[in-house]
């Protein structure tokens, strides 16, 4: 019994089941080539998006039509999984949830 209990534990902490996708809401951009994510939080952390299917190459080509224009502003939930490359915070995007205009970040609001 204690064999199998261990191999369990072994199989759960050496497969990738900690780089589970996660719900990131915040406000998305498009900055030159890169598409960004400003998380809905008090410290608006930035993501730099990449695509799941081709990863590594930018999410412009794949995103919906509301995202498409450069400087626009679209809230929407980012379903990911986080990496960090050469100290670079990035989300490996598997799904845009809830895409809509405008910015959720109260400074937003209150300047506009």
């Amino acid at each position: 019994m204690f064999r199998v209990g261990a191999a369990a534990l072994f199989v759960l902490f050496s497969s990738d089941v900690f780089a589970m996708v996660d719900v990131y809401p915040g406000t998305i951009t498009i900055e030159g080539d890169k598409v960004i994510l400003t998380r809905c939080d008090l410290v608006s952390n930035r993501y730099t998006l990449i695509s799941e299917q081709h990863e590594n190459e930018s999410l412009i080509d794949q995103l919906p039509e509301e995202i498409g224009i450069e400087g626009e502003q679209v809230t929407a939930n980012v379903l990911a999984k986080y990496e960090e490359k050469n100290g670079e915070n990035i989300l490996v995007v598997n799904e845009l949830k809830d895409v809509r205009s405008g910015s959720c970040h109260l400074m937003d609001a209150l300047f506009k």
